[in-house]
């Protein structure tokens, strides 16, 4: 069987990306050509319709993103793609809404509101998963499990990741959030979910923010020696 790697996301205290609606930014996988640099999670087995199963990647998967302004930034996600294999190197639509814009007609055999479900699964639970192999790829088969009918696909994968997919999905209810969606090119790659990472934006400001008040400290400095 051949091997397929899907999706990942960390979840850590950082900030969202600024990246506006409709920016297009590049994501490079972060390991070598002849591999994949992925995070947590586990090598499991997809059936898709009749399709022969293949032995995919149910978890964290580490990328570059690189934005047009060559601002470069380690991102890590989670697959929202069960029909289109992840490329090395794929150029991506950005959202920063997930909830309203990954819907059936862009993502092939997801269901209505599969976006905002996802995004509530990831936001809620990858950092925890970020910690053990079996809790990522549970996260990341109870992300496909509410994004598709359960007629699209079957999944066998270690029973503890089956356990925490369960879990996940007990919890997740009528609860919908949202979230940085990547959207892939036609045939460019596979579309991804980020959330909490850090933006151009809001670290060009807090850089400035630091000068200043360097810069103060330093004027209050001078001030004081030369009174």
């Amino acid at each position: 069987m051949r091997k397929v790697v899907f999706g990942g996301l960390l979840a850590a205290s950082l900030l969202r990306p600024a990246v506006a609606a409709a920016d297009v930014v590049t994501l490079t996988n972060n390991g070598p050509s002849y591999g994949w640099s992925v995070g947590k999670g586990d090598w499991v087995s997809i059936g898709l319709g009749s399709a022969a199963p293949v032995t995919a990647w149910a978890g964290e998967i580490d990328w570059l993103l690189t934005s047009a302004t060559a601002f470069q930034q380690s991102l890590v996600t989670y697959c929202v793609d069960l029909f289109d294999d992840a490329q090395h190197t794929q150029s991506m639509i950005v959202s920063q809404d997930i909830a309203n814009d990954l819907t059936p007609v862009n993502s092939s055999q997801s269901t209505s509101g599969a976006g905002g479900r996802a995004a509530w699964l990831v936001n809620t639970y990858a950092a925890d998963a970020s910690t053990d192999n079996d809790k990522a790829a549970g996260l990341q088969i109870a992300v496909w499990d509410t994004m598709y009918a359960s007629s699209a696909f079957s999944v066998s994968a270690p029973l503890e990741a089956t356990n925490w997919a369960t879990q996940y999905l007990g919890t997740l209810g009528s609860n919908t959030s949202t979230g940085v969606y990547f959207d892939a090119q036609g045939g460019a790659g596979q579309d991804q979910i980020a959330t909490n990472t850090p933006e151009p934006a809001s670290v060009l400001l807090m850089m400035l923010g630091m000068c200043v008040i360097f810069g103060y400290q330093y004027r209050l400095k001078r001030t004081c020696v030369v009174a």
